[in-house]
């Protein structure tokens, strides 16, 4: 077992002082000298989506609670990286963060080990106590006023960074059942599901010859909703939520809009582990056996994949496309919130980039460009989910984002008729 918090609710912390904070009334400050009742130390990363999505719900709390509260945002990031980031983020939203900050960090991280981010620590800053340690769901207006009104330790979940340390190289079933000779050589085919194990950090993964020379795949609790669309998509193909058609009684055994504590209460009732290990053979007919195995484990439903017309976001070319040929440089692809570079690449991972990271939310991106060619592009804009930016930048490729009614692929789960 690995466990990286070592801080426990209640404990008194040192009257450290804090340096070089930007963005506040002074640039250094001891703990029991902020002015507010409530610190709540915000850690968190440019490349962390839930930590920035945090970002206005923390600074509208902080107008709410404006004598009472302040967040400290504390990143390992130098200030060069994370500052630039910060103000394109003011710029693309429309509006500053009036949110404390502390860059290049190296004190308060090693005060308050984690793993996970984002992470939340909550103070009170006159007795130093440790209030709470949480994730982002437990940031709201409700337990803020809950701790103002008595400022003393909460009897919510704490978070604690700590996962059974199970290697992805190595197969999970011996693992799980401490049985490390199972995998002997006259075994060269299993598969196996088991239902959530507790302290398992969650995850998919296949892998060409690992340490038994076979293929396999491995989830780690894992939601019955994972397990339809990766098997479905065998491990390429992205389905974005207007490509999953949920059209069952019971939703809540596949999603949920809980967050925090509950959610990961739902999780344990919710979520699986599974590993393949056969050996090795074409892909296609791997994926053939995990979603033979997946249809006859949640036998309750009944999935598949159809072809239906939605409203898709459709790639097509403008003209002369001469200028989007690769030039030979190996494969490379590197992407954050303002930018996307891929050289060597495909259109189709381009969209299936744009559809993971941007457009999760969005229409259906489809390919009617015919380009079957590798490819360099280079695009650098404010906002992604604005399609007239993004045509703009793709313009000089003469290629173009239409909107527009398309036949798609749509994966969709039905309650099988005999379970009902």
């Amino acid at each position: 077992m690995k466990v990286f918090s070592n801080l426990e609710v209640g404990d008194t912390i040192a009257d450290i002082t804090i340096e070089k904070i930007y963005n506040y009334n002074k640039t250094a400050s001891k703990v029991s000298d902020f002015s507010e009742k409530l610190l709540i130390i915000d850690f968190w990363a440019t490349w962390c989506a839930p930590c920035i999505e945090m970002l206005p719900k923390m600074n509208a709390l902080m107008q709410t609670f404006t004598n009472d509260l302040v967040f400290l945002s504390v990143t390992k990031e130098l200030k060069e990286k994370a500052h630039s980031f910060l103000e394109k983020l003011e710029h693309n939203r429309g509006a500053r963060f009036n949110i404390p900050v502390i860059y290049g960090d190296t004190i308060l991280y090693k005060l308050f080990p984690h793993y996970y981010l984002p992470h939340y620590v909550w103070i009170n800053t006159k007795s130093r106590e440790v209030i709470a340690i949480t994730r982002a769901g437990e940031i709201n207006k409700q337990n803020i006023d809950a701790v103002l009104n008595n400022l003393s330790t909460t009897t919510w979940d704490t978070k604690v960074d700590k996962w059974l340390d199970h290697k992805f190289s190595e197969p999970l079933l011996p693992y799980l059942s401490q049985l490390p000779n199972f995998l002997d050589k006259t075994v060269n085919h299993y598969s196996f599901f088991s239902p959530h194990v507790e302290n398992l950090m969650s995850g998919a993964y296949s892998q060409l010859n690992d340490t038994t020379k076979n293929y396999r795949i491995v989830f780690k609790n894992m939601t019955r909703l994972s397990f339809f669309t990766w098997s479905f998509g065998e491990g390429r193909q992205f389905f974005q939520d207007a490509s999953v058609k949920i059209e069952v009684k019971d939703k809540e055994r596949l999603t949920t809009a809980l967050s925090g504590g509950p959610f990961h209460n739902w999780q344990k009732e919710n979520s699986f582990c599974y590993e393949l290990s056969i050996s090795p053979r074409p892909e296609k007919e791997i994926f053939e056996i995990m979603k033979s195995d997946v249809q006859n484990f949640f036998r309750e439903y009944e999935i598949d994949i159809e072809k239906r017309i939605e409203p898709c976001l459709v790639l097509i070319s403008t003209g002369n496309n001469e200028m989007l040929k690769a030039k030979g440089e190996k494969w490379s692809v590197k992407r954050d919130r303002f930018s996307y570079k891929s050289t060597n690449s495909l259109v189709k991972s381009f969209l299936t980039d744009l559809a993971f990271y941007y457009y999760v939310t969005g229409p259906i991106l489809i390919d009617q460009t015919g380009i079957d060619y590798y490819i360099d592009l280079d695009l650098e804009l404010n906002n992604f989910r604005d399609v007239k930016e993004v045509n703009e930048q793709l313009d000089k490729y003469k290629l173009k984002l239409v909107e527009k009614q398309a036949l798609a692929n749509v994966l969709i789960i039905r309650d099988k008729e005999a379970y009902n």
